[in-house]
């Protein structure tokens, strides 16, 4: 029985008549309150263990980039102020369009600005 779910989930992405077993529509509130409460629990860490242990039909990838950039507590989800967008120019002038190195150093500049109190 394993071995035929092991061989399904290899071949349901080039075999249509297979049925899907991860969803790739929106995250709804109840996915969203499922992937908190696991990590909560067991930490955001193997995020392909969460994915399946979560009970949740989604891939790791999916998932921690939901943690990442939605869900994190420490995330700072505020509009960018007039210091966070002259800082983003200067590093767009020392990066140009590198715009997943910005995007790093604006993660960490809005992680840090939320836990300073």
């Amino acid at each position: 029985m394993e071995m035929q779910c092991l061989i399904q989930s290899n071949l349901s992405a080039a075999c249509p008549a297979l049925p899907a077993l991860r969803k790739k529509s929106p995250w709804t509130e109840e996915e969203d309150e499922i992937l908190l409460d696991y990590i909560t629990k067991h930490g955001a860490k193997k995020w392909d263990e969460v994915a399946r242990k979560s009970g949740l039909r989604r891939g790791g990838k999916s998932c921690r980039l939901r943690w990442k950039n939605q869900l994190h507590p420490r995330l700072k989800k505020d509009p960018f102020t007039v210091e966070e967008k002259d800082y983003i120019v200067q590093l767009h002038k020392h990066y140009g369009s590198k715009w997943s190195l910005i995007a790093a150093h604006v993660r960490k500049l809005k992680l840090d600005a939320c836990c300073d109190d």
